[in-house]
């Protein structure tokens, strides 16, 4: 079976200031930082976020 439903039909948010005032919401002992550690993850992520951690 698959999945197909928009994330809006499962209330799943999209827009980035929705997503944004979600995590700001969040304490700190609520929010688990997980780093990106899969190489094929790393190989998408532009050179400039790694070399930047303020972003």
């Amino acid at each position: 079976m698959r999945w197909n439903h928009p994330a809006s039909y499962v209330r799943i948010p999209t827009a980035f200031k929705d997503i944004r005032l979600l995590l700001d919401q969040r304490s700190e002992a609520q929010f688990q930082w997980t780093p990106y550690e899969d190489p094929i993850i790393w190989a998408i992520i532009p050179d400039e976020f790694f070399q930047n951690p303020n972003i």
